[in-house]
């Protein structure tokens, strides 16, 4: 009888669990909330040497670790490059009043960290600077529900330069 008991305990605290990764666990993290389902996105971006190219991407995004953390996992495959997999983790930071990013990819060894603010009504995630590595801003401009805009810049010679331009459409 108590191992039953027991069980039913944990069964319990998972199910808590598993429905509170369903919810962010502040306000701030809820207006991200646009980024939320399954996503097909039509991409336009400067390839390797420079050379114009447009892929599509199919992503899907949802809460993850209680709630406190947006998951973003993207796929696509460049033409004369390969498949690329993107995986974000985005959360926000109540005693800077920023969100944070971390954006993992399977060519590089390391994430790049963001940190970012609303501008208006667009998400401005800019990369913090380390060593050697290219300094990348996002912009995330949400639309109608089911539709929003992004925008991948890089840093030259201290000009935000154009990499990639995204329409993502929520998809089922």
């Amino acid at each position: 009888m108590m191992m039953r008991g027991f069980a039913y305990f944990v069964l319990l605290g998972l199910t808590g669990l598993c429905s509170a990764q369903n919810k962010p666990v502040s306000p701030d993290l809820a207006k991200l909330t646009f980024l939320l389902g399954k996503w097909t996105s039509v991409e336009h971006s400067v390839g390797p040497g420079g050379k114009k190219v447009d892929f599509i991407l199919k992503g899907s995004n949802g809460w993850t670790l209680g709630g406190q953390f947006l998951k973003i996992e993207e796929f696509f495959e460049i033409p004369d490059f390969g498949k690329i997999e993107n995986f974000i983790l985005m959360g926000y930071d109540p005693k800077t009043k920023s969100y944070r990013a971390w954006w993992y990819t399977n060519n590089t060894p390391l994430p790049f960290a963001f940190v970012g603010y609303w501008q208006a009504h667009k998400l401005v995630l800019s990369s913090i600077k380390e060593g050697g590595r290219p300094e990348l801003r996002i912009i995330y401009d949400p639309k109608e529900d089911g539709h929003y805009l992004a925008r991948l810049e890089v840093q030259r010679e201290g000009k935000w330069i154009f990499q990639t331009e995204a329409e993502y459409t929520r998809s089922k």
